[in-house]
């Protein structure tokens, strides 16, 4: 049986299933650990930093979740599973 699934829940528009957007996640969580940045220059150096410092265990770990992932979105029936965000950083 097929089921209709709307064009914004596709994907690349669900955080849990776009390696992108978990990768953005983690840099974020380290941008923003200190004082916000008030300006573009003051974001550039934490954001760089914080794109240097994802390790490639970190990487491998999204990857290798993915199917995890994928299944605990369909059990979700599409709806986001905000866990695996935290248990990635953590596996870094």
């Amino acid at each position: 049986m097929f089921y209709y699934i709307p064009k914004e829940n596709w994907p690349p528009n669900l955080p849990d299933l776009s390696l992108t957007e978990n990768v953005w996640s983690i840099m974020a969580e380290a941008v923003y650990a200190s004082p916000e940045p008030r300006t573009l220059m003051a974001l550039e150096r934490p954001l760089q930093k914080s794109g240097r410092s994802i390790s490639l265990t970190t990487v491998q770990n999204l990857i290798s979740s993915m199917h995890v992932r994928l299944k605990a979105v369909i059990r979700n029936k599409g709806d986001t599973v905000l866990t695996f965000r935290t248990n990635i950083c953590t596996l870094s």
